[in-house]
């Protein structure tokens, strides 16, 4: 999960809290089950004051020795707020001795705060007078949980002794991303085959990093690692390091691995391994042919016959875009990494209409999603044949419905569950990928839920999947109209439970006994999430989760994003807000947290007025196309502006490390867009952002970044449409037109730098430089093309 590697201690320790772990490190080390290390501490840690440093605090600020000496409760709650909030550990420890006299309350003091206060957990383990080890232990779990880096000294300096309880609570700490190596001395490990486990679990979160301690012979020989146990080690590191590259799309850290780890050793998989990763080369540079061709006499070897050859084949032959064929490669290679020269699902006929979901599936993330767990599925026999039987039971020609097998046998649903939630989605209905990939995400998260129990699983799909059944004498148009409202309401249902469970609020579903319920739980903590305002709520699914371009599309968004930073769920809730109450307009051009607008409109209402204003577009010709150019500021508009068209980094569904950039279109107005807008669908099929800045002299002057499209355009008629569209704005707000470079078009070099004088959100994207910048849009643009 990408936020375990998160440096977010608190966003860590809301994760644990709500258990919502995988079982990403069984999968890795291809071992049978152990229980997630978390799993049981989870309980444990506390959600004492969990959002703000205030709250739940009451009038114990005010807390005074002598009303402390009249309520040992309210010493108690005063004694954690000096602890969490103030760092005074000194006053606290003199607390503690004046008012703390039962033994399980001390107990309880170090308990509830370690997870805030990982240095000075030896020193409040003393001050409680907590000499039991088993107590200790119980401490020191929560307190690796909160915070990893640091925990071999923590074990030492708390007195921990017992290996046993040494290794449990650094497996904790390894499956957090800690330096194991350190953390060992630390923590004073000697058992080398604990340490062995350790490094796998290590392994499974950052392969580089081990894959360089196991390339130290001297280290090795330390540790007792053998040649046997380094090549285990290595397997887990590459497919940990695969994964990263599958997930990033980008492979150069996987082919240096490669070539400087795994190739010059001479056993057999490590050279199909290098081999694999001539073959990545191969599909970097271009030539997917030759790539497929290598990924063929690879699969030979893992047993594949005639039928699985034909048909990948037929599968690449398909997916005829140049991505989708990247990413039937990238599969492949991914999947050998993995299993070395094992069984692999490229050499098993049964797998093959799987395979082509899999491939099928629009979004990167749920494509990455779904290979780990088919990987899952053959590390588990028992769930492969429940796989295997009910793939059998699906119509070949209804391939959309895989995934949902996939992720539901995973999850242990009951095959019958299963079935009729596939009965529920009749292919006339759910055609669209859109709408499959949120079911499809929907059992995801479910299976990667360790918090819910099966049962409870079974039960929230139940209420979800329960269609209407039609009365005796009803007639077939009032039952049709009873079906079409109940799916329009499931639709909700489904966006309610995906994002509760997407946001780790797995405690609110289990409260959860019938749909209006869950509707109102949802509506109720995405209030909070976003901070909507009450009477705005009803407005919420309406607006953003019934979108025709892109159902849920602001949610999808969210879940990506909370994954990152809750620092930056307010800026979407502005946005959300906004847009709800009809204020969106006015704050996307407001001065306030905007030096920049502030600068460049101020004491100017005339040109702001015009800058706001969408100018209508008229170009010669353009009748005829297919799609006609548009300047806009819409919110819808600017929220898909990188998803609607191709390679873009503001994709709702690419990373949050670069889609958090999205922010800034949204919300500064220094931002707009010229677009081409399809007719049919009025979806974007091209787009260019345009920004209002000074340059080094204080001249205005109208930027055009680069220039985005869809696939399967006129990519050069569309540019210079849209490029036309920017010089009709440009000549409306009397400033001189700049862009970025454009390999078709020759253009003079503008004589100065341009200045972005800061916006309202941290970090705001800039093709012309290169990549996400931050300081809150405060950046220059030195070289830039002058068009007009």
């Amino acid at each position: 999960m990408i936020i375990i590697s998160s440096n977010n201690s608190s966003a860590k320790m809301t994760l644990i809290i709500d258990g919502n772990y995988s079982e990403d490190i069984d999968s890795l080390t291809q071992e049978k089950a152990d229980p997630n290390p978390l799993t049981e501490i989870s309980k444990n840690i506390p959600t004492l004051y969990p959002n703000e440093q205030n709250a739940g605090l009451g009038s114990t600020h005010q807390v005074t020795i002598g009303l402390v000496k009249q309520n040992e409760a309210a010493a108690f709650e005063e004694i954690i707020r000096l602890i969490i909030f103030d760092n005074d550990f000194e006053r606290a420890a003199q607390f503690i001795q004046m008012f703390i006299v039962d033994e399980e309350e001390r107990f309880e003091i170090p308990k509830l705060t370690a997870a805030h206060t990982p240095w000075k957990l030896a020193e409040l383990i003393r001050a409680c007078g907590i000499v039991d080890q088993n107590k200790i232990f119980e401490i020191l779990k929560i307190s690796a949980a909160s915070f990893a880096d640091g925990i071999g000294m923590r074990i030492r300096n708390c007195g921990i002794k017992d290996q046993n309880m040494i290794f449990e609570i650094l497996k904790i700490s390894a499956f957090l991303g800690s330096d194991v190596t350190v953390e060992i001395i630390g923590g004073g490990l000697v058992d080398q085959n604990r340490i062995f486990e350790l490094f796998k679990i290590a392994a499974a979160q950052d392969g580089l990093g081990i894959s360089r301690f196991i390339a130290n012979p001297l280290f090795c020989q330390g540790y007792g690692i053998s040649d046997e146990k380094q090549f285990q080690i290595l397997q887990i590191s590459l497919g940990q390091i695969a994964s990263q590259a599958l997930e990033s799309g980008d492979s150069y850290q996987l082919i240096e691995f490669v070539r400087d780890e795994i190739a010059p050793r001479q056993e057999k998989p490590f050279k199909l391994f290098a081999k694999a990763c001539e073959m990545e080369i191969n599909v970097e540079t271009g030539d997917l042919l030759e790539a497929f061709s290598q990924l063929k006499e690879f699969i030979v070897q893992f047993g594949a016959s005639d039928k699985v050859l034909s048909s990948l084949e037929v599968i690449f032959k398909k997916h005829t875009s140049l991505q989708q064929q990247k990413d039937l490669l990238w599969f492949g290679t991914w999947v050998m990494f993995h299993f070395g020269l094992q069984s692999s699902p490229l050499s098993d006929e049964e797998m093959i209409y799987l395979l082509n979901c899999i491939l099928n599936a629009i979004d990167p993330h749920l494509r990455s999603l779904a290979t780990n767990a088919l990987i899952a599925s053959y590390n588990n026999p028992e769930k492969m044949v429940v796989l295997k039987s009910l793939m059998g039971q699906v119509d070949h020609e209804d391939e959309r419905l895989y995934l949902i097998v996939l992720f539901s046998s995973l999850a242990g649903i009951k095959p019958e569950t299963t079935k009729k939630i596939c009965d529920e989605l009749p292919k006339a209905k759910y055609k669209d990928a859109k709408q499959m990939a949120l079911v499809n995400e929907l059992l995801c998260v479910l299976y990667k839920s360790s918090s819910l129990s099966i049962k409870e699983k079974e039960l929230l799909l139940g209420l979800i999947f329960n269609g209407p059944e039609k009365g005796e004498r009803e007639s077939n148009p009032d039952f049709n109209t009873r079906l079409d409202v109940y799916r329009k309401n499931r639709q909700n249902w489904i966006t309610a439970a995906h994002s509760l469970l997407y946001f780790g609020q797995e405690r609110i579903l289990q409260k959860v006994t019938n749909t209006k319920i869950l509707v109102q739980k949802w509506e109720l903590f995405m209030g909070k999430t976003f901070y909507i305002r009450d009477d705005l709520l009803d407005q919420f699914i309406p607006t953003f989760a019934s979108s025709k371009r892109y159902p849920n599309g602001l949610l999808i968004y969210a879940t990506r994003l909370q994954t990152l930073s809750d620092d930056l769920m307010p800026f979407l809730g502005k946005f959300v807000n906004a847009v709800l109450d009809g204020t969106y307009p006015e704050i996307r051009y407001s001065f306030t947290d905007n030096p920049h607008l502030e600068a460049v409109f101020s004491g100017n209402e005339e040109l702001l007025k015009t800058w706001k204003t969408s100018l209508p577009i008229k170009i010669d010709g353009l009748e005829s196309e297919s799609y006609t150019i548009e300047e806009t500021d819409d919110w819808e508009d600017l929220m898909l502006i990188g998803t609607e068209v191709d390679s873009s980094c503001i994709h709702i569904l690419s990373d949050p490390v670069y889609n958090q950039a999205l922010l800034a279109p949204l919300l500064d107005g220094k931002i707009r867009a010229m677009i081409a807008r399809e007719k049919s669908s009025k979806k974007i099929l091209g787009r260019v952002l345009m920004r209002f800045l000074p340059d080094e002299k204080n001249n205005r002057v109208l930027f055009a970044d680069k220039p985005y499209t869809r696939k399967w355009v006129d990519a050069n008629r569309m540019h210079k449409h849209l490029l036309e569209g920017c010089k009709q704005k440009a000549k409306r707000m009397a400033a001189p037109l700049t862009i970025s470079a454009y390999r078709h078009l020759s253009a003079e070099r503008y004589p100065y730098v341009l200045k972005s004088l800061g916006g309202p959100v941290p970090r705001e994207a800039v093709d012309a430089l290169d990549g996400v910048h931050t300081e809150y849009g405060i950046y220059t643009i030195p070289e830039s093309y002058l068009l007009t």
